[in-house]
């Protein structure tokens, strides 16, 4: 489930700018948010967490700017919950486009 939630993260990686980097292994896993200008998304981040929570994701953030999502789903996660997680993301990375 770990490739899969990671694979996933890197496509949306790829299709918003906000999205800087993926990094992680297994089921710890990171999502760093940055500005257009290159700055690290406090605000952004901020944002996705809450909205997160709208569709019952608990993630938390970290990092010294509070700019990197921690995904740390539990290790029984199946298929559906991953692609719940994705979906989720997906829709509010683009509530900010």
């Amino acid at each position: 489930m770990g490739k899969k939630l990671i694979a996933g993260l890197k496509a949306l990686e790829q299709k918003f700018h906000c999205v800087d980097d993926v990094r992680g292994m297994g089921l710890f896993l990171g999502l760093e948010l940055i500005n257009a200008d290159g700055s690290e998304a406090s605000e952004i981040c901020s944002y996705v967490k809450n909205r997160m929570r709208d569709h019952r994701i608990l993630i938390g953030s970290e990092g010294p700017k509070d700019n990197i999502l921690k995904i740390r789903p539990p290790l029984t996660i199946d298929d559906e919950s991953v692609e719940m997680i994705l979906e989720s993301l997906g829709q509010i990375l683009a509530e900010l486009d």
